[in-house]
């Protein structure tokens, strides 16, 4: 996890306290080599579906999904925006 951290703050070491949240989440989410499960499926009984290819390497799927969870607040103001505006058109 340390490792994906590192690559997602690209250079920008400082940024690691802003990236821990989600380096967490895509660590819970991702299918150990030790265990074989997800720590979310042992919690919740189930597989969660997650964006990725089955061929990348844990570390690139860490990476991939920390860049998406960074993405979730600007994607979020984005669509508010959408909706607003469609708002405003179907008035």
């Amino acid at each position: 996890m340390v490792d994906a951290l590192v690559r997602a703050c690209v250079g920008k070491v400082g940024d690691w306290p802003r990236l821990l949240p989600y380096a967490l989440l895509a660590y819970r989410t991702t299918q150990t080599s030790v265990k074989g499960f997800m720590p979310t499926e042992l919690m919740y009984g189930q597989k969660l579906a997650m964006p990725w290819n089955d061929e990348m390497s844990r570390e690139d799927r860490l990476d991939v999904q920390i860049r998406q969870l960074e993405r979730r607040p600007r994607d979020l103001k984005l669509a508010l925006e959408k909706l607003k505006e469609a708002r405003l058109y179907n008035k």
